[in-house]
């Protein structure tokens, strides 16, 4: 069994989580824009490592708080060859030294045919669309088949890096 939750922010940053049985938590924070983080300034895709919080039912367990790092955002299409944009698409993003999964994002629809991979840190990423319902090879950009021969992305806190495009 697996309890949690979720809360929003104040305007001035203030949050409250409850309902939360007693017990020891992992505690994280994320905003549009922003890299997300677990608490202790630990990395999200080091959760392994986290700092776990102690929760005692009924009461406050304060001074649980964060300092998220402005990030920066991809962003781009998944079309065909015929310049249709192709729903179904997910785009990964990989640190480009690693190789380690980093963030996704997807075409989300609503008039807006781009994907966005947000709360990006600055750095070079190596990224690989794929569909989940089509019958599309996936590939990695820029028009590539193989992690060694992908172009890295750079990203810019702050900044979005735009029209990363894969056909």
């Amino acid at each position: 069994w697996v309890n949690w939750g979720w809360a929003d922010a104040t305007s001035g940053g203030a949050y409250t989580i409850e309902g939360l049985c007693e017990g020891n938590y992992i505690v994280g924070s994320a905003a549009e824009r922003y890299v997300p983080e677990l608490y202790d300034n630990i990395d999200v895709n080091d959760w392994r490592n986290a700092t776990l919080v102690y929760i005692t039912e009924g009461q406050n367990t304060p001074d649980i708080n964060f300092s998220l790092e402005l990030g920066g955002w991809i962003s781009g299409t998944v079309t065909t060859e015929n310049a249709e944009i192709i729903w179904d698409s997910l785009v990964d993003a990989y640190d480009a030294e690693t190789g380690e999964w980093i963030a996704s994002g997807w075409i989300e629809g609503e008039g807006d045919d781009n994907y966005y991979i947000y709360g990006l840190r600055v750095g070079s990423y190596k990224l690989y669309a794929q569909t989940a319902y089509s019958n599309y090879a996936g590939e990695y950009y820029d028009n590539k088949s193989s992690w060694e021969e992908a172009d890295p992305v750079e990203v810019v806190a702050g900044e979005g890096t735009e029209f990363i495009d894969f056909v």
